[in-house]
Parts: structure tokens; sequence; C-alpha cells
């Protein structure tokens, strides 16, 4: 390799190594780019999802609580309430063709069990269903519904928004068991008594709830501390029936609560509930939106900085190897020079203060060497026998075709035709020679 791309390697190792990780980190920040996009068509499914989840739930507990109370109870609000419903299933809709394409086998379980809503609400109307056939089955139509923000969220994976929407889900799970303790709530409340079935599941869903709920606060700490999740920890009227529930299956008198009472203050847990997720899916867009400046803010730090590293690696590499090149070509130069016997020749590196101007100056003193040496050979010569006593008249020239020396014999042949000599050049002098350009003796000098 010449020594030239030697010094271009040398040069550009560094400058491509910034360049390299100016490309990681562009790389990066268009992956976050993607995610924050990825971020935002999940925000705009769990706003849809959610909203409809918030609205079946409902249902489940009036249909619940209007199956346990043998019909005594929320009759009145169904119809309004499934038509809250409908019109939510119509906005889920819109994004159904969508979901259908990334959740496929998702989507499927959702509209088969949309296929039975209706005969679900007829027998609930007619009483010719059960408590638990109408938890199952609005419980898992929830479900399948939670299950696509599940997936969503999931699959994010951008720092404190992966953290909110871990919070989100937790959230979620947390307020789908406080609607199933509604219901079950509104079934034991409204007979005036609980069933064991109905008791031991109603005590579950407020256990799940807890540990839901704390586990949401505790993600949203981290990721989001500026939002309030204080009112999972105030006192509730919810516990105090829960009390009187409790105390019901020891005896405890709970005929006071209705099984409106009971759905009204749960309802209004839950209502509480649904303003934090609400707040948690702004937050999370709050956030992502950061996230997404940030991301286009370092592309555009990254990609500068990569194509200023390629650029000023070329650059820098291009002037050097000029410079270097430069110096090296005007060195083999004067020594061709020097090897012609042109011991006159400048040397312009001389004064650059590298290794370069060093091996310049080490060039000038063996110029200088060989110019006195061959100087002295010519003198040598020209003071020898073979020169100075030959018969043939000879002269002695520099590379510059200048004479340096001449034997007796040239000079008195040139003293013979002197006149001559003087008829083409009246400036002639036969006894300045030595210092005359051969070249005058031409007719045209610049041949």
């Amino acid at each position: 390799m010449k020594l030239r791309k030697q010094i271009l390697t040398i040069v550009a190792i560094p400058l491509i190594g910034l360049t390299v990780v100016s490309g990681i980190g562009l790389s990066q920040a268009i992956t976050d780019a993607t995610e924050t996009k990825k971020v935002q068509t999940a925000l705009g499914y769990a706003e849809v999802v959610s909203s409809l989840v918030h609205e079946l739930q409902v249902e489940r507990g009036y249909s619940a609580g209007h199956v346990g109370s043998g019909g005594r109870n929320f009759g009145d609000v169904l119809p309004e309430q499934r038509a809250n419903v409908d019109l939510m299933l119509e906005k889920f809709s819109e994004i159904h063709d969508l979901l259908a394409v990334e959740y496929p086998d998702r989507l499927a379980t959702i509209d088969h069990d949309l296929e039975g809503l209706l005969a679900m609400r007829t027998a609930v109307t007619s009483l010719e269903t059960s408590v638990p056939e109408v938890a199952g089955f609005y419980t898992s139509l929830i479900a399948d519904a939670l299950s696509i923000t599940d997936i969503t969220f999931a699959e994010i994976h951008l720092g404190s928004v992966a953290l909110a929407g871990a919070s989100y889900v937790a959230l979620s799970e947390g307020k789908e068991a406080a609607g199933l303790e509604r219901a079950m709530g509104a079934a034991g409340f409204g007979k005036g008594s609980f069933a064991p079935d109905i008791f031991r599941k109603f005590v579950g869903f407020g256990a799940q709830q807890a540990f839901a709920l704390h586990q949401s606060e505790l993600y949203a700490a981290e990721a989001m501390p500026a939002l309030d999740f204080s009112e999972f920890t105030e006192a509730s009227d919810v516990e105090n029936l829960r009390q009187i529930a409790f105390a019901s299956v020891k005896g405890g008198d709970m005929s006071q609560i209705s099984g409106p009472d009971w759905f009204a203050t749960s309802t209004a847990w839950i209502e509480r509930l649904r303003t934090v997720e609400v707040d948690l899916l702004e937050g999370i867009s709050a956030l992502n939106k950061k996230e997404a400046q940030s991301a286009l803010f370092r592309e555009v730090v990254f990609a500068a900085a990569a194509g200023l590293s390629l650029l000023l690696s070329m650059t820098v590499a291009y002037f050097i190897t000029r410079r270097f090149s430069r110096h090296i070509d005007a060195i083999n130069e004067a020594m061709a020079n020097v090897a012609r016997k042109d011991f006159d020749t400048e040397i312009e590196t001389v004064a650059v203060k590298s290794e370069i101007g060093d091996l310049s100056r080490s060039l000038e003193t063996m110029r200088n060497e060989l110019k006195s040496a061959d100087a002295q050979l010519v003198e040598a010569f020209s003071k020898s026998f073979a020169f100075d006593d030959s018969n043939s008249a000879m002269m002695i020239v520099d590379p510059e075709m200048v004479v340096t020396s001449c034997n007796s014999a040239a000079q008195q042949l040139v003293v013979l035709h002197e006149s001559t000599f003087q008829d083409v050049w009246p400036d002639f002098d036969s006894k300045s020679m030595v210092g005359f350009s051969v070249d005058r003796f031409h007719k045209n000098p610049a041949h």
C-alpha cells in the first residue's frame, strides 16, 4: 500500500468511527420515531376499545342486577344503556378492519361473542338466564376486547411510554375487576342476600381489583409521577358497603342497602377509575409526543453529525494527502534534477516543519556536497594532462551549456577565428570564453 494511502487510512479511521457512531444513533432515533407511530396507533385503538369496554361493563352490571333481583331493579335503565353500547359498537366498527389485519384471531373471537349479544339481552329481559351466565358472557366479551389493548401496549418498548402503557393495562384490569365486583354486588344486594357462589366471586374481584390498581400506581409513579393516584388509597364508600356484605354472611343485616344503592356507589367509584384511565391515556399521548419530538431532534442531529463526519473525513483526507503528495512530488522532482546533475535546482520543501522538511534538508545537503564534488572533479579533469595539453580543442560545459573551462588548443582556436566570431557577435571576446553559453554559437540560440 502506498504511503499516501496509509496516511489516508490513519486519518479516516477515527472519522469513520465517528460516522459509524452517528449512524447507530441515527438508526436508534429512526427506530424510536417508528415506535412513537406504533404508540399513536395503540392509543387510537385503546381510546375506542376502552370506551366500548366501559359501556359493556355498565350493561353487565345492570343486567346482572336485573336478573339477580328477579326483574325488580334496573329494568328502566337497561334500554338506554344498551343504546350506549350500540353507539360504541358503531365506533368500534370504524377500526374493525384495521384490527382484523393486525389481530385476526382476536377479532374473530370478538365477532363471535357479539353475535350472541342480542340473544343475551333477550334472555336478560325475559329473566331466562342466571347471574353467572350473564357475568360469564359479558366478561368473556370484555376480556377479548381488552386483549387488543393488552397486546398493542405489550409491543411498545419505548422507555417511559412502555411503563405508562403497563400502568394503563393494569388499570384496565383493575377497573374490570371493579366492574365484576359491581355485577356480583348488584346481584347480592338486589336479592337481599349473597349466595355462597356470588359472595366468593364478590370478595375475589375486590382483591383482584386492589392488586391491579396497586400495580398500575407503581408503574405510573415511575413513568408519570405527576399523575394523581391518590384516589386509589383514599377511603371509599364502596369499602363501607363491602364491610356490610362481609358481615351479612355472619348474620349481619344488609336490608338497608338495595341493589341500586350498591350499584350507584360502585358506579361512582368506577367512574373515578374511568377518569384516571382517560387521564392516563392523555398522559401516554403527551409522553409519546415528547418522545416523537426527541426522536426527530436526534434524527436531525445524528444525520447531520454523520454527514458532517463523512464530509470532514473526506475533506481532511483530501487536503492531507494533497499536501503530502505535493511535498513528495517536489522531493522526487528535486532528486531527479540532482540525478541529472542539475545541482542548482530549488528544493521547495526545505522550510516545511515536519519529517518532509527534514528529508528535504538532508537532500539539500547531499545536493550541495554532490555539486562541490562534481566541481572538484571537473576542475581536476581540466587541469589534467589529457585535457590541458591535448592538441584537440576541448571545452567543458555545465548542464546549462555554459562553458566552465577551455584547454589551450580551444583558446588558440577561438583567438584565431575571433574576428569571424565578431562578425556575428560584435561583443564576442576570446578572453571571456569561460562563462560563455555555447548556445550563442548557433544561428538560432533557442535551437
